[in-house]
């Protein structure tokens, strides 16, 4: 039976000497393995008489849902920025196989707002440069997405939304076969079959 609060599996401290004060950082790892998820956490701590800079991960891998989500916060005792990420893939019958990723955030420092907005101004370049469609779509404000669907065996479609559009492609050529593509289209024929 697992504890509420595991112990960490390991933890690791930087110092360096300031004033005869050590400064520094506290890095604590922990894994707490369970039936259907494994949760990894990571704390780094800043060290100092009046330091109160933290870093707060928290992962989460769910087995059953082929799901993956990580929630980040950081700052000042992990409370000044916020941001979460989600990953999972999709597989039912009848259907495409599917990935969807998502990036979400509450809270982050201007400097990353600047770098984003810089970013921002090049893509729709990029994104006609290589053959996307771009559609104006009022998107969350604080949110990416992105979803690769399988359109073939050997071809997928990729859409990519943004706070204020959307840009897209179909029947992008790759150089591999999607695995049980061919599963899922036979599946789909008898079921057709099936309901005449």
């Amino acid at each position: 039976i697992l504890e509420s609060s595991p112990e960490a599996l390991f933890n690791v401290r930087v110092l360096a000497m300031s004033s005869s004060k050590p400064e520094g950082y506290d890095a604590a790892f922990y894994y707490t393995p369970e039936a259907h998820l494994e949760n990894v956490q990571l704390i780094v701590s800043q060290t100092g008489e009046d330091a109160n800079w933290k870093l707060c991960t928290d992962a989460v891998v769910h087995k059953t849902h082929a799901l993956a989500k990580a929630h980040v916060r950081w700052g000042a005792e992990c409370q000044s920025y916020e941001m979460s990420m989600k990953v999972a893939t999709a597989y039912l019958p009848g259907s495409r196989p599917t990935l969807k990723a998502k990036l979400h955030w509450a809270r982050v420092p201007e400097y990353m707002v600047e770098m984003g907005t810089r970013i921002d101004r090049y893509i729709p370049g990029i994104a006609l440069l290589l053959a996307f469609h771009e559609e104006h779509h009022a998107n969350p404000i604080k949110e990416m997405s992105a979803s690769v669907v399988a359109a073939s065996a050997d071809s997928i479609d990729i859409s990519l939304k943004f706070p204020k559009y959307t840009v897209y492609r179909q029947g992008i050529p790759i150089p591999f076969t999607v695995a049980d593509f061919q599963d899922v289209e036979l599946r789909a024929r008898n079921t057709t079959l099936n309901h005449a």
